[in-house]
């Protein structure tokens, strides 16, 4: 019979498996036992029963067959009583022996078993160690006075601890506060704990990482059912968490972009559109997903080749990027730009289409592209495109065997409605006049506007009545009419000259000098009377003649004088360079002003010699003012249209800049969009030798003529400089504003400097500057002067912000006064400089006339214009500035739109928290020395 072996629970494990073995080695057994379950235990209960049966049985069974044979075969033996005694004796002692071998037998027998038994034990108890501690999720026993009583190796650095230092101690020894805490909230550790207790630890190790872990704690009971120990396992989740939170920021980045963003599948569906996409497309939240993709492209473009194009690039995997153009689903317009890419990675059979409106981008461009060719003011042609105009219609009436008329129109005394009414004033009677002839002649002819006052007007002889009288007089009567401005009644009269082609002349240049002969005589004739043109009665050609001749006694008589007006730079607002602008006081005519005396030395060449004198004059005053030690960049110098085309010009500016002693760089000449644009090859090829030279160029009057983009990029410009036309109205006129940013793009990609002119206002100083503008010229800051007052000129440094100390500012909008100033007292009390504005006009009207406001609050709720609308506004016009919203709960959802669309950098409910908005306003600041700096 087999028996159980005592104390075999107590066998040694190895020492490099279990760790922390010799600190509980008491506990062991116990333990051990305790852990293998109610089944296994059983088992070996029964197993030990039947052993101790199996012994028992074999010994009785033994016990009789040897009491019943030994009797019988003593009793059939003839002997006496003695030897029946002996061999009485004889038979225990053999039965003894007998069965101290049987049971010697059945014992080795079970040892053997056993020994086996405890082998097999002792090598699955070492796999299991083994396994446990090589297990790669982390597996610990807590006893129930929660201390460690094992913990593999996973565990351990989880926590950043050696095995050693946790079994034996208690887990308020091992684990942070804030751990245990969370464990005790959620129920972990109590012995009212039914099952398994899971949580997820964000947790910062000994060795300072931050990991997150997820525990799970289940306690174990004995077979009486009472709580015996604890397990816990712990799994690193922070690769998964770090994954989880690096997928929400692409996707939080994918909604918050402007562009459009779609995901196609292989099969041409649309698998993800982000808002942007479902804004530009005009589709409800959710509407494109799953939806074909060349459905929706077929609908909204209205380009067929280039959809084309793109659809292939979906069929092929390919790279496409194109423009299209069409409209939305509500019927609006838009131009849109289309970045096709294969999708990287596993899933390559997918497609990304990126998508972004430039409508207004492709409006600034037709704007500008207007604009070059004519007069922002009015709408009608300019003086550049008049001959392209003229020689239209004298090929047309050649065909005919017709004439062509051209009417120059001066408006008399129109200076002094712009100084008594003001410039506005002027504006509108401009425009007025302007409607009127376009209203007058019909399709049947052309109207540009010349300059400042003047008019030309081109119409063929049948347009109107041939006879050459009648059309004067019904022109007249058109313009004689009182102009209504203002609320008053203005009778403006005009001066008109009329030339006939061809008789007048066959080149346009030759009928527009006639028809403005003529003009300038009926205006020396007092005005408000027309003048035919006529060679043999040509007073005002005889006056230009005698003009030409005082200006070359005015070369002799040293007449001719330089005014200098300085520009100054627009982040420092110290003086950079001078322009020089050429004056002439005459002996007999008096104060000539440049707009009388320089389009008559254009045209009769002599600009050519005054140019000289101009430049030589003004190099050697850079040289006097250099050898009294004055610090000046740079002397900038126009050069005209006759000059530019002079084959000798490069060698007689460099004889010039050697002359005086000069580097070539000190000097900058400027050139006009008309004199580029008369030939721009000879052009071109005139300004790359100056460039060689190491002259600085620039193009004046920039928007106000029509040169080519083309040659524009290919010539080595230096400064740009914005005409005066586009500045008076900014920043009230957003089509101006948007062309002036548009005109500093340009200067960016072209590698120039952006220099603006006629400068006059805070409000136009501020826009400029805050658009990017590099360099400032204007009555803001000085008119011309003579060379006497350049040294204290040069002295002062101008102050570009509009105020005596530059610093950072906060505006605050909102229409409840009582809020505003809360919120003032609140961030002056923490050292901010704060304005106040009641709603958005009023706040648009401070970006512009302050400086160096780093951030604006607004309120949504406001009059007229909403905070939403007002932040778009900033951000079109003031990029720089950081925006804010102060909002209620109601409106979250549309304050939550607008900055996903980008208006809004940040936005609060009220009440706020101060804290939280200092915190946006130091990062708003941040944001906007880093705009300067850059």
């Amino acid at each position: 019979m087999d028996l159980p072996l005592k104390g075999h629970g107590n066998a040694r494990p190895r020492s490099d498996v279990l760790v922390g073995h010799n600190a509980v080695k008491r506990d062991r057994s116990s333990v051990e036992l305790k852990a293998r379950g109610m089944s296994e235990e059983y088992q070996q209960r029964v197993s030990l029963y039947k052993a101790a049966a199996s012994v028992a049985g074999g010994f009785l069974a033994l016990s009789l067959v040897w009491l019943l044979v030994s009797d019988q075969l003593v009793a059939m033996l003839p002997v006496g009583v003695k030897e029946t005694a002996w061999l009485q004796t004889a038979k225990g002692l053999a039965y003894v022996v007998l069965a101290a071998l049987l049971i010697f037998v059945l014992v080795l027998r079970h040892l053997r078993v056993q020994d086996r038994y405890r082998i097999s034990l002792e090598r699955g108890r070492d796999r299991v160690e083994r396994t446990f501690f090589s297990a790669p999720v982390g597996v610990g026993l807590i006893d129930l006075d929660r201390r460690w009583l094992y913990a593999n190796r996973a565990l351990s650095e989880a926590l950043a601890v050696a095995p050693e230092a946790l079994v034996g101690h208690f887990l308020d020894e091992t684990l942070p506060a804030s751990v245990l805490a969370l464990l005790q909230d959620r129920g972990c550790c109590t012995d009212e704990l039914r099952g398994c207790a899971g949580v997820e630890l964000e947790l910062c190790n000994r060795r300072g990482e931050r990991r997150w872990l997820s525990a799970h704690i289940s306690l174990l009971h004995d077979e009486q059912g009472r709580p015996e120990h604890y397990v816990m396992t712990l799994s690193d989740e922070t690769v998964r968490h770090e994954q989880a939170a690096a997928l929400a920021e692409a996707d939080r980045a994918l909604e918050a972009m402007a562009e459009g963003v779609l995901v196609v599948d292989r099969l041409g569906r649309i698998r993800r559109a982000n808002f942007a996409a479902e804004r530009l497309c005009g589709v409800e939240s959710g509407a494109l997903l799953r939806r074909p993709v060349r459905r929706l492209l077929r609908y909204g473009s209205t380009n067929a080749r280039e959809l084309r194009r793109l659809f292939a690039a979906l069929r092929d995997g390919r790279s496409w990027t194109g423009e299209l153009a069409g409209r939305r689903r509500n019927g609006s317009s838009f131009a849109a730009w289309v970045a096709v890419s294969p999708l990287g990675g596993e899933r390559r059979a997918q497609m990304v289409v990126v998508f972004s409106d430039i409508s207004e981008h492709k409006q600034a461009q037709a704007r500008l592209a207007f604009l070059s060719t004519h007069d922002p003011l009015t709408g009608l042609h300019n003086r550049a495109t008049l001959p392209a105009l003229l020689s239209a219609a004298m090929k047309a009436q050649a065909r005919r065997d017709g004439h062509v008329w051209l009417a120059c129109i001066a408006l008399d005394g129109f200076q002094a409605v712009n100084g008594s009414l003001g410039h506005q004033a002027g504006d509108a009677v401009l425009r007025e006049a302007a409607q009127r002839l376009q209203t007058w002649v019909g399709a049947g002819g052309s109207v540009a506007r010349l300059d400042g006052d003047k008019f030309a007007l081109v119409c063929g002889a049948e347009t109107h009545q041939r006879d050459l009288a009648n059309f004067v007089a019904d022109l007249q009567a058109r313009l004689d009419a009182p102009f209504e401005v203002s609320g008053e009644r203005l009778s403006i009269t005009a001066s008109l000259g009329v030339a006939r082609a061809p008789d007048d002349g066959r080149k346009p240049s030759d009928l527009i000098q006639a028809a403005e002969a003529a003009m300038d005589r009926a205006k020396q004739a007092g005005g408000n009377r027309a003048e035919i043109y006529s060679e043999a009665l040509d007073e005002g050609g005889r006056a230009r003649l005698r003009m030409v001749s005082l200006l070359r006694e005015a070369l002799r008589r040293e007449e001719l004088t330089l005014h200098y007006q300085p520009r100054l730079s627009a982040t420092t607002g110290k003086v950079l360079s001078l322009e020089a602008l050429l004056r002439w006081h005459s002996a007999e005519l008096g104060e000539v002003g440049p707009g009388e005396f320089i389009p008559i030395a254009e045209r009769s060449g002599l600009i050519v010699e005054i140019g000289d004198w101009v430049l030589s004059e003004a190099l050697r005053q850079y040289r006097e003012w250099q050898d009294l030690g004055l610090v000046l960049d740079r002397i900038a110098v126009n050069l005209s249209m006759r000059q530019l085309h002079e084959p000798r010009l490069v060698e007689r500016v460099e004889g010039l800049l050697a002359r005086h002693g000069l580097p070539a760089h000190v000097l900058e000449l400027e050139v006009t969009e008309s004199a580029l644009a008369e030939d721009p090859k000879e052009a071109m090829r005139v300004l790359r030798a100056l460039k060689r030279l190491g002259v600085r160029l620039a193009v004046d009057d920039f928007g106000t003529g029509y040169s080519s983009l083309a040659y524009l990029k290919l010539i080595p410009l230096d400064y740009l400089k914005i005409d005066r036309s586009f500045v008076r109205e900014v920043p009230g006129s957003a089509s101006d504003c948007s062309i002036v940013r548009t005109v500093i793009a340009l200067c960016e990609a072209l590698g120039a400097r952006t220099v603006a002119e006629g400068v006059e206002t805070d409000e136009q100083r501020g826009f400029l500057r805050r658009a990017g503008c590099d360099e400032f010229q204007g009555f803001l800051f000085s008119r011309p002067v003579s060379p006497a007052r350049i040294p204290v000129l040069l002295q002062d440094r101008f102050n570009p912000g509009g105020r005596d100390e530059v610093e950072a500012k906060v505006l605050v909008v909102d229409d409840d006064p009582k809020v505003a100033a809360a919120l003032r007292r609140e961030l002056m009390f923490h050292g901010y400089d704060v304005e106040l504005a009641g709603d958005g006009e009023e706040a648009l009207a401070l970006l512009a006339r302050e400086g160096d406001v780093v951030a604006a609050i607004c309120d949504y709720r406001m009059p007229r214009m909403n905070g939403i609308e007002l932040l778009r506004r900033v951000r079109e016009y003031y990029p720089g500035v950081g925006r804010i919203m102060l909002t209620g709960q109601a409106e979250l959802s549309t304050v939550s739109d607008a900055v996903n669309a980008g208006a809004i950098h940040r936005f609060f409910t009220k009440p706020w928290d101060v804290d939280e908005l200092q915190d946006a306003l130091r990062w708003a600041a941040r944001r906007y020395r880093e705009r300067l700096e850059a």
